[in-house]
């Protein structure tokens, strides 16, 4: 036998040991370290939800009587620090509108009060001072006063029997730890129902003739 006949046979051996070894380094790793690594779903950092109380505001047809909505705030897992709140209304139908802060935060620092009487816009903005604590939890965050307009019409001179108030995409929750706002944007589709269709028991125009029962 030639002498490169037996480097080829030594070659194919030296091949042969070199890919069973590593057919036996593969089968030997655990099942699924092959498989395609999931990384969790991160936790979304806006988790803080806004919505009117009450949703349904029933008004007595014709009242002047102040009327108040709460804006109240679900934190989640935020720890906010302050709110933007952009509101629409209907001028037509409601007058003498104010806004102040609700009772999760006190005395926090004013940075807009602006009431738009014409557009029938509220914008109000607060913020924690540097001493206070972000606020955690379920709580009111703004209360809304205002006034219904007696026998109230739209454009068209229809008697205005319902209206709303409604959270504006400009809305804004700040929190601790995070640059961004913290509002769930489902919360941009919540509103308060204003119905003027709860007039009460009507008087009758004509009392009954009183009696009396004579002395005895």
């Amino acid at each position: 036998m030639s002498k490169r006949t037996i480097s080829l046979i030594i070659a194919l051996f030296i091949v042969t040991v070199l890919l069973l070894g590593i057919a036996l380094s593969n089968s030997a790793k655990p099942q699924g370290e092959n498989s395609t690594h999931i990384s969790p779903t991160p936790t979304p950092y806006a988790q803080t939800s806004l919505q009117f109380s009450p949703a349904t505001l029933n008004i007595p047809l014709g009242s002047v009587a102040p009327q108040t909505v709460t804006v109240v705030a679900t934190t989640r897992a935020n720890d906010i620090t302050g709110v933007q709140l952009e509101i629409s209304y209907d001028p037509k139908a409601i007058t003498n509108v104010s806004i102040a802060s609700g009772g999760m935060f006190t005395n926090p620092l004013i940075f807009n009060d602006k009431i738009d009487t014409i557009n029938g816009r509220i914008s109000y903005a607060y913020a924690i001072t540097p001493s206070q604590q972000a606020k955690n939890g379920s709580g009111p965050v703004a209360v809304i006063t205002f006034t219904p307009m007696r026998n109230a019409v739209d454009t068209n001179g229809q008697k205005i029997m319902q209206t709303k108030l409604s959270l504006l995409p400009k809305s804004v929750v700040t929190a601790r730890g995070v640059d961004q706002s913290v509002l769930m944007q489902s919360s941009l589709a919540n509103s308060a129902t204003l119905l003027f269709n709860s007039a009460g028991p009507q008087k009758s125009l004509f009392s009954p003739p009183q009696t009396t029962t004579p002395a005895q």
